[in-house]
């Protein structure tokens, strides 16, 4: 039950080589061999903290400058211990070590001699499960702009290296560790803190490439049902017209994520609505907000109303716990291209009204619609049994090309490519085409009949 500390240097501060003999039972005699190495016997424990591994003479044997003595396992050197080191796996030199608790917080150039930009991985001594090791390139007040990690103990350890702050795993028995990447974090740590809680749960970060690439642009914890964020004016440092793919950390099923080209979030430009209808646990990559439909895995199901792109296009974040789309009316979006593409041909058509009555919408008596250029259509929130028609004559007359939507079952959302082709969409849908010269381009009147 006693502790017996060895400093290299003639002070209680662990800045140098640090080696502690613990007796397990009664000694008589016992001979310790070495001081630079962990030991293990029946009746003693040898502990060894290391500064240089690069240099020959910088170690601890013969070096003993200092001795304390305690039966105290709290009052311990080891106790509750953290040495950072300068290179990975915990090598190279010590930049410092420190005693921590939960409330440990550590501003590297200033704090415990601590210095900034050097640390690269961490060396754990007798750490609880349940704590959270913080660790950010940036200061507490911008953190979530540049890289930053941490490490949560899934059970208590004797000593355990962290060999990266560039990881994240889950494999690890002992810990499980995040990294949320923007131009690399080992040899950058500024900020060092230590809690009995995560800074990644329902966090969401924003990257400038497809699939988690390039920059970080930003990231935030979404901690209200309503969270809502204006990269125009947001406090986060989220940069307008950037982002084209996300990453979600540790969201429950139920929750909805919109994102808007508009800063405003106004619908009557591209928006994206993500479902997470399956708990993601750790971290799940959306690569693009172009996408419609339900994900590989089932995690997801995005939404997206398409004017013209939203990915690098992104201004405005919400979070929701209801859907925004089939709260909606049914909506009809005409557009200029082929597969949902390019520009709007009218704000939007409104497929809502009566059941069973007639409504047509004539392109050339629209302020907002320009007749004889739709090729394809997105469709949102539409009723069961509804029939939308698609005509080139002017006044949805059949006496030239014309196309017939019906909708089997309610259709969250839908995309018809082309006015042009026949097809059998199953319980969901199906478009028939009556064709003499082409549709396609030349879409003069709509007729919608709601189910």
């Amino acid at each position: 039950g006693y502790y017996i500390t060895l400093f290299d240097k003639d002070s209680y501060n662990g800045d140098d080589d640090v080696t502690e003999i613990k007796t397990k039972t009664a000694i008589t005699k016992e001979t310790i061999n070495t001081f630079e190495a962990d030991t293990t016997t029946s009746s003693y424990e040898v502990t060894y903290m290391r500064n240089d591994d690069q240099l020959a003479t910088d170690n601890m044997d013969g070096k003993v400058s200092y001795l304390s003595v305690t039966t105290s396992s709290t009052s311990s050197f080891f106790y509750r211990r953290v040495a950072m080191y300068e290179g990975g796996w915990g090598t190279q030199s010590l930049v410092c070590s420190i005693k921590a608790s939960t409330s440990t917080y550590v501003d590297m150039g200033s704090d415990f001699g601590c210095a900034n930009d050097e640390v690269s991985s961490m060396v754990l001594y007798n750490i609880p499960s349940g704590w959270y090791f913080f660790v950010s390139d940036a200061d507490s007040h911008s953190y979530w702009r540049d890289d930053y990690g941490e490490v949560k103990m899934k059970r208590s350890v004797t000593k355990k290296i962290i060999p990266s702050f560039e990881r994240e795993t889950d494999a690890d028995p002992d810990y499980l560790q995040y990294y949320l990447r923007n131009n690399g974090l080992n040899g950058k740590i500024s900020r060092f803190q230590v809690s009995t809680s995560s800074k990644f749960n329902k966090l969401v970060a924003f990257y400038e490439g497809n699939s988690e690439t390039q920059n970080l642009i930003c990231s935030f914890l979404v901690t209200s049902p309503s969270f809502d964020v204006d990269f125009t004016t947001d406090g986060y440092g989220c940069t307008d017209d950037e982002a084209r793919s996300m990453k979600l950390y540790n969201v429950n099923a139920g929750n909805y994520f919109i994102l808007y080209d508009s800063s405003s979030g106004s619908t009557y430009d591209d928006f994206n609505e993500i479902y997470v209808q399956s708990t993601i646990t750790h971290w799940y990559v959306v690569p693009t907000f172009q996408h419609w439909g339900v994900s590989s895995d089932n995690k997801l199901i995005q939404r997206l109303l398409y004017y013209d792109n939203l990915d690098g296009k992104v201004s405005r974040f919400r979070a929701r716990t209801s859907s925004v789309m089939w709260n909606s009316n049914p909506t009809i979006i005409l557009k200029e291209g082929n597969g949902g593409t390019q520009n709007r041909v009218c704000n939007s058509l409104s497929a809502a009204g009566n059941s069973g009555q007639w409504y047509t919408y004539k392109m050339n008596s629209i302020g907002h619609c320009t007749n004889d250029e739709a090729r394809s259509m997105w469709l949102y929130n539409i009723r069961k049994n509804t029939v939308i028609e698609v005509f080139d004559d002017v006044d949805c007359r059949q006496s030239d090309d014309y196309y017939v939507f019906l909708a089997r079952n309610f259709l969250p959302v839908w995309r018809v490519d082309s006015f042009e082709t026949t097809f059998d969409g199953g319980i969901a849908c199906k478009g028939t085409y009556f064709r003499n010269n082409g549709l396609d381009g030349k879409v003069s009147c709509v007729r919608v009949r709601p189910g």
